[in-house]
């Protein structure tokens, strides 16, 4: 890889991972601050609330990818940071729940994070594609982390609106480092023009659409009543969740470490993310099995969340280098934006039900996690037939759209 490509990497991976790590934080604290505006049983405002900014990014995903296929990667990304720190300032002063619910919208339409993924595929090499993609899954890893270490902590001594205040900050310093330090793509003309609908409908591209929505419903939700999880069925204090969630996220990486340095010389990385994909799968069966049999189990517990976040940062990365590779050169922007809608989408109705469940006995989520399962294993069908893609550098290159 070559200095120029790690640099812009590290640097728009870090951008990335500073506006996931605002969804993150943000998504098992807006339950309790919302419970404060509106009734208790009023649990689908709730829901609502919390959902409401991805799937507002679900529908502006595309529109922003289009455009910076257009005008220009970096225009729309200043653009989109600038909305999104407006819609934090407007929820910083929020007085009720639906002020709250404006500013989340507002925030919701400054999309970044398809263009993002399109600016740092055009500042590499298609045959480090995966590198790359694993650096910003990486960082994504390390935002979660933080997110669920920090979020209560935070919020004890700044309250929701600090957070927002940080979030806002931290989206600053993003919008200064893209204006100051990320070079602007030259414009890529369209050879030929492809059909939004033959982009759309793609079947290899719509595998991996389907599976980013699948791992991101699942991701977010697991997120949100993870907390309740701990403190409920193990009687773990809130002041020490740390002591689980920074060992298992600095164990996930290590263990993917020789994935991600031999896999695909010994064994092409199709057939380690259909393996992975499977055991995605087993993880939704064993979480059904520690809520019907096992809820008390804190070690089970720990092995599930351990897995689950060792599949998760491969698999991200994986889709993620998979998409850039198969995507055509000029429409990079449009396919992301595709890509980020269903991952927005997977994020809004995780956050719908995240939020929904927050109010329910924990008895229930297990009719969630039988849905997942059922959702995983589609999955794992849909992608057993994917277009091969090798590790190896190809001679001739494929025509997929």
């Amino acid at each position: 890889m070559y200095k120029s490509e790690l640099f812009y990497s590290l640097l728009l991976s870090l951008i990335f991972a500073l506006r996931m790590f605002g969804v993150f934080i943000i998504s098992p604290l807006l339950p309790v601050y919302i419970s404060g505006f509106t009734s208790e049983n009023n649990y689908i405002l709730i829901g609502f609330s919390l959902g409401v900014y991805s799937l507002v990014q679900c529908f502006m995903q595309l529109p922003f990818g289009i455009l910076s296929d257009k005008y220009g990667r970096k225009p729309m990304i200043i653009i989109g940071l600038i909305i999104f720190i407006i819609g934090l300032i407007i929820s910083i002063f929020s007085k009720n729940i639906y002020i709250l619910i404006i500013s989340r919208i507002i925030q919701g339409i400054g999309v970044v994070s398809s263009t993002l993924m399109a600016l740092l595929i055009d500042l590499t090499s298609k045959k480090n594609y995966f590198r790359v993609m694993s650096i910003v899954g990486f960082f994504v890893g390390l935002s979660f982390a933080i997110s669920l270490i920090s979020s209560n902590f935070l919020f004890s001594y700044v309250g929701i609106a600090g957070i927002f205040l940080i979030i806002a900050f931290l989206s600053l310093i993003s919008l200064l480092l893209i204006i100051f330090f990320v070079p602007s793509v030259p414009f890529i003309a369209k050879k030929k023009t492809i059909s939004l609908k033959k982009i759309i409908f793609n079947k290899e591209l719509f595998k991996l659409n389907f599976g980013v929505f699948v791992l991101y419903f699942s991701q977010i939700f697991f997120f949100i009543i993870f907390p309740r999880i701990l403190s409920i069925c193990t009687n773990v204090l809130e002041m020490y969740f740390w002591k689980l969630y920074l060992p298992v996220v600095i164990l996930s990486f290590l263990f993917l470490l020789p994935v991600f340095f031999f896999g695909g010389r010994l064994i092409s990385y199709k057939m380690i993310c259909n393996i992975f994909i499977f055991i995605l799968f087993l993880i939704q069966i064993g979480f059904i099995i520690f809520f019907k049999f096992f809820s008390d189990n804190l070690n089970l517990l720990a092995l599930l969340f351990l897995m689950f976040m060792t599949v998760f940062n491969f698999i991200e990365a994986f889709q993620r280098s998979l998409v850039s590779k198969i995507a055509p050169k000029s429409y990079k922007g449009s396919v992301m934006g595709i890509y980020s809608s269903f991952q927005s989408f997977g994020l809004f109705l995780g956050g719908l039900l995240g939020g929904i469940y927050s109010t329910f006995k924990l008895k229930n989520i297990i009719y969630i996690y039988i849905l997942f399962s059922f959702l995983t294993f589609f999955w794992f069908i849909f992608f057993i037939n994917i277009k091969k893609i090798s590790s190896k550098k190809k001679k001739k290159k494929e025509k997929i759209l």
